[in-house]
């Protein structure tokens, strides 16, 4: 999937898994996840979840998220991961990996999202930006407004529909005459898009995959509305948060930048993420129309 890929099959994670965790060595093993692209996901038994990064900087956000989430996880409203245990690299993989519990639901990617999970995120992104951040937080790994002009224009000239590349060059011109961010630097999640939210029984239960957390402008977080959320949902998440039109646009502009980059990165190593962020995409030219 990446340049420079590790990434696990199931007889090297059950060897891995054995090798820390000997008392897990009878339970059932099987890959979930199949939409992610920093990490390798297999499900142990009915409670554990197993998260192998495959490159060196998901290693990194590995890290990242087991060092500050336990410390934000008790203001959120909606489940997070937690994790058991970090391990060190050994054996055939070279980096560090997670024991987790197991949190039940599936990724809401298909899941179009109503006035209801407009609210569930409404509370989750109040609640995080609630938290105070202290002097040592993390900087927040999402792609900040705004991304590299260079490679967002490599990206949309990869779009064989030469319409659809003017299309999306006006979009982005719009976007770079915005404003730069301004504001105090509030916790975001950093990746906030189906993929990493879990519905169960039709509602939004979790967030997951927590490692781009980090303090930033609160406008990160608001790519939930396009990634997820129909139109009318998404006009209720704007009145919920209290949006302004300058984080309004700066939201739909880092909605934009990540799925104009994705879609041709990943339309033949990952169908499920550059399908995900296809709709994304039509998201935000509807509404930019």
């Amino acid at each position: 999937m990446h340049k420079h890929d590790h990434p696990v099959n199931p007889a090297l994670a059950r060897v891995l898994a054995v090798g820390a965790f000997p008392e897990l060595a009878g339970r059932s093993l099987r890959r979930t996840g199949v939409g992610g692209t920093d990490n390798v996901l297999y499900r142990l038994g009915t409670d554990h979840v197993l998260r192998f990064p495959r490159i060196a900087i998901a290693a990194d956000l590995l890290r990242l998220e087991c060092r500050w989430l336990p410390v934000l996880a008790q203001h959120l409203p909606l489940a997070v991961p937690v994790s058991e245990a970090l391990v060190a690299p050994g054996g055939d993989h070279p980096f560090p990996w997670a024991l987790l519990r197991w949190l039940p639901g599936c990724d809401a990617c298909a899941h179009e999202g109503n006035a209801d999970d407009a609210a569930s995120l409404a509370a989750s992104i109040c609640a995080l930006q609630a938290v105070p951040v202290p002097a040592n937080a993390p900087a927040s790994r999402a792609v900040e407004f705004l991304p590299s002009d260079d490679f967002v224009r490599q990206m949309i000239a990869i779009y064989p529909d030469v319409s659809l590349r003017a299309r999306l060059s006006r979009f982005w011109d719009d976007c770079l005459a915005g404003a730069d961010p301004v504001g105090p630097k509030v916790w975001t999640h950093g990746d906030l898009h189906g993929l990493n939210v879990l519905v169960r029984r039709g509602r939004i239960r979790a967030v997951i995959d927590w490692g781009r957390v980090g303090a930033g402008q609160g406008a990160a977080d608001l790519i939930c509305a396009w990634t997820m959320l129909s139109a009318p949902a998404r006009r209720h998440l704007r009145n919920l948060l209290g949006a302004d039109d300058t984080s309004w646009a700066r939201g739909r502009a880092l909605a934009f930048a990540k799925a104009v980059m994705a879609i041709p990165y990943y339309q033949t190593t990952n169908r499920r993420f550059a399908d995900t962020m296809a709709r994304t995409l039509d998201r935000v030219l509807a509404d930019r129309d």
